[in-house]
C-alpha cells in the first residue's frame, strides 16, 4: 500500500472515523500509527477519486489463524467512490473467505450508524454488543462474515 496515500487519508479522515478510531487508541499519534500498521500488515487497498486523490483505505488484517479483522477509514470524499469501495470490499471479503480465512470480523462504535449500514451492505451480520469496549466506555458492535 502506498504510504503517501495512507498518510493523506489519515490526515483528512472523516470525523466519525477518527472518533471511532480514538475509542480504541490513546491519542491522535497512536491512531495514525494504528492505521499505518493495519494497512501495511494487512490485505489492504486504497480507493482514489477521479482526480487521483486517495479517499479511503481499507483492508483485512489476519488476527489469528483463519480469522481476519476488516477495517476501513475514509475522507469526506469517500462517498464519491462509495459504490467502488463497496464492490471492492465485497470482492476482497469473498476472495479471502474462499481462501485461507473462515471468518472476517469488524468492530464499530455503537454511534457510527453509517458504518453499521455499510457493513451490512457489504454482507456482514451483527453478532452482538461489546459493552463499554471503547477507551471512553463507548459500546461497540461486532460484525462478522463467515465462510459457507
Amino acid at each position: 500500500m502506498n504510504p503517501d496515500a495512507l498518510t493523506h487519508v489519515t490526515e483528512h479522515m472523516r470525523e466519525a472515523d477518527r472518533a471511532e478510531l480514538m475509542e480504541t487508541t490513546w491519542d491522535n499519534r497512536e491512531a495514525d500509527m494504528c492505521v499505518h500498521i493495519l494497512a501495511m500488515g494487512g490485505l489492504g487497498y486504497v480507493c482514489v477519486a477521479d482526480d487521483g486523490e486517495p479517499v479511503a483505505v481499507a483492508g483485512i488484517t489476519v488476527c489469528s489463524p483463519g480469522v481476519g479483522q476488516a477495517w476501513m477509514w475514509g475522507t469526506q470524499r469517500v462517498k464519491e467512490v462509495g459504490l467502488q469501495v463497496t464492490r471492492a470490499s465485497i470482492k476482497q471479503c469473498k476472495s479471502e473467505l474462499d481462501g485461507t480465512l473462515r471468518r472476517i470480523q469488524a468492530s464499530t462504535v455503537s454511534y457510527h450508524h453509517d458504518a453499521h449500514k455499510w457493513l451490512e451492505m457489504v454482507g456482514f451480520e451483527r453478532e452482538g454488543r461489546l459493552r463499554r469496549f471503547g477507551r471512553t466506555g463507548a459500546d461497540f458492535y461486532m460484525y462478522s462474515m463467515i465462510r459457507g
